[in-house]
């Protein structure tokens, strides 16, 4: 039983980290569309997108999302600067 609560933690926790990764593209998204950055607006979108099946349990986490994911916040965050 307490393998099972440790689970349940993990998978509350990732669904945090989902939820507010989201909201996170989901803003950046629009702040960029707002200042004209067409490229950022759509890959964001793109990203968010993904954040999105992810909320709603249509696809899993996998190794290769979060690679995609850390990349592309990496690339925002020196574009913007």
């Amino acid at each position: 039983e307490k393998q099972s609560e440790t689970s349940l933690q993990k998978i509350e926790s990732n669904r945090k980290i989902i939820e507010e990764t989201f909201r996170a593209v989901h803003s950046l998204k629009g702040n960029a569309r707002a200042l004209n950055l067409e490229s950022i607006g759509e890959r964001a979108h793109k990203l968010e997108d993904e954040l999105d099946k992810l909320r709603n349990n249509v696809s899993e986490i996998k190794k290769e999302f979060i690679e995609r994911t850390l990349k592309a916040l990496e690339e925002f965050h020196v574009e913007i600067q």
